[in-house]
């Protein structure tokens, strides 16, 4: 995949395992690169353009926006909403059928017995295999020891189950190391994950960097390298 827009004069490679940072020396050229690339990963309408063997895919199927990689929903909607649907059909498949019967029917009695007993008249609605994924409130459990392998196991989890190869990270280098930034993304390489950090930490952008790509935006919106 390939990410352009025509008002910057880079392109990102988002094929598999890449890994690019993008660096600012305007914070006003990054807020606006930001702000276009949000409105557009929210409301998927605007100038970027995500191409994938020539043919233009959507920036809001295809890409996953990390803001803050310390304090991210790691549950998020899409993610909520694919575990949820697959909850619904394995609920009621062959292996859970009879089990699910069973307690439906417990639920009913109860409910019967709720009605009967009341001081007043009630009424309800039968009890459905959809309402137990929302009364047992199911979610995705993760196992991490520390941030940067929270953040790999939502990427991870992301692949899995979305679909979704390519993830924009902000500010990564702001909290953590090089070292640990170069561990994070080896460990994202070797999964199949494609990684563009966006930061505006020019001291940083100044180091070797040698495990990723390097991209330097001066204030008039020019590439240096």
């Amino acid at each position: 995949m390939k990410l352009v827009h025509p008002d910057f004069e880079f392109s990102i490679d988002f094929s598999d395992g890449s890994m690019t940072a993008l660096f600012f020396d305007s914070p006003p050229l990054m807020r606006r690169f930001l702000q276009s690339f949000l409105n557009q990963y929210e409301n998927d309408d605007g100038s970027f353009v995500l191409s994938e063997n020539g043919s233009e895919i959507s920036l809001q199927n295809n890409v996953s926006l990390i803001t803050d990689p310390i304090c991210f929903e790691i549950n998020d909607k899409r993610l909520a909403t694919k575990v949820q649907n697959q909850l619904k059909s394995f609920i009621v498949s062959e292996d859970m059928y009879e089990a699910t019967n069973e307690v439906l029917a417990n639920i009913n009695r109860y409910s019967e017995r709720v009605k009967e007993a009341f001081t007043y008249p009630i009424t309800n609605s039968e009890a459905e295999a959809t309402g137990l994924i929302k009364l047992l409130n199911f979610s995705l459990a993760y196992d991490y020891e520390n941030e940067l392998e929270k953040l790999l196991e939502y990427m991870n989890m992301m692949h899995d189950i979305c679909k979704v190869s390519a993830f924009m990270i902000l500010n990564l280098f702001s909290y953590f190391s090089i070292d640990e930034v170069r561990t994070f993304c080896n460990e994202a390489r070797l999964h199949g994950h494609s990684v563009l950090l966006v930061d505006s930490n020019l001291s940083v952008s100044e180091q070797s960097l040698e495990f990723l790509r390097k991209i330097i935006i001066d204030v008039d919106g020019c590439q240096l390298f």
